[in-house]
């Protein structure tokens, strides 16, 4: 983490912020991700996992580096 807040000149209490809210958004979606999946049912939630993670991982891979 100190040599993340060095290259984009963030300060250490700023990184504990965002770690948090990471934190605490995983969290939430976690929660919500099973409720989910008990109601619509775990075989359909997961496969919609799947492919949303494989869009997601194509658009990365096409996305133009940062350089540029």
């Amino acid at each position: 983490m100190p040599s993340i807040g060095d290259e984009y000149n963030v300060d250490g209490s700023t990184l504990q912020w965002t770690m948090t809210a990471y934190a605490i958004a995983f969290a939430g979606f976690l929660l919500f991700g099973g409720r989910v999946a008990d109601v619509l049912g775990r075989r359909k939630i997961f496969a919609v996992g799947i492919a949303l993670f494989a869009v997601a991982s194509l658009g990365a891979a096409l996305a133009p580096p940062l350089g540029c």
